[in-house]
């Protein structure tokens, strides 16, 4: 881990749990989260994992 945020899908996902600010934009600035910040990420995908399981994730867990 050298502390760098990580970004996947094409730079749209990122963070420890691969928040897709592509898709999550609106939300995400509505709320003043920055997907950026570790606390943000984390605070934003407990949001995501409440109100919709799993279902947010299952495309990056198909590029496994």
């Amino acid at each position: 881990d050298n502390g760098e945020v990580i970004k996947g899908d094409k730079g749209c996902s990122i963070g420890r749990w691969q928040i897709n600010q592509c898709v999550h934009a609106p939300e995400l600035n509505r709320l003043g989260l920055d997907p950026l910040k570790e606390q943000d990420n984390e605070i934003f995908a407990s949001i995501l994992y409440q109100r919709d399981g799993l279902k947010p994730w299952l495309n990056c867990a198909k590029n496994l």
